[in-house]
């Protein structure tokens, strides 16, 4: 247990206090239950997991006329409430695939499940290289 404080204090030192913009995601405790309805009316079989402490990461494309799209971002976050699967236990952390869609705010769709994201959180636009080191940083920590 002792080794799982450690990873979460340093996977928070070393992305939350990269600079960032404060995002108009996320939805508040007492909106959960309702978020869990709003996945199950898009996908009843999808798996939810109910986070908090969360940061966007976008991984930034310098090209003329394009916008950010949700396949450019994923999520991690320090603090699971929830995840019906048992995958990633309550306090835990997790870092989510790629985006596939982002519904209600505060629903955050990948392949495999909804993130519900609870809270106020951040933006982070990283270049590709390092995009590449953070997520480096990240598997080498497990």
């Amino acid at each position: 247990m002792p080794e799982i404080l450690i990873l979460q204090n340093i996977m928070h030192k070393e992305l939350f206090s990269l600079a960032g913009s404060l995002t108009p995601y996320g939805c508040q405790m007492e909106d959960i239950e309702q978020m869990k309805l709003h996945c199950r009316s898009i996908n009843p079989s999808k798996a939810l997991c109910v986070v908090k402490d969360w940061i966007i990461l976008v991984k930034h494309v310098e090209q003329s006329g394009t916008e950010d799209t949700p396949l450019d971002k994923l999520v991690l976050a320090t603090n699971v409430i929830e995840d019906e699967k048992g995958r990633f236990p309550p306090g835990g952390w997790v870092r989510t695939s790629w985006c596939m869609n982002i519904h209600h705010d505060a629903i955050f769709e990948t392949g495999n499940t909804f993130y519900i994201l609870v809270g106020n959180g951040n933006c982070k636009h990283l270049y590709p290289e390092e995009f590449l080191a953070r997520m480096k940083l990240l598997r080498d920590l497990v």
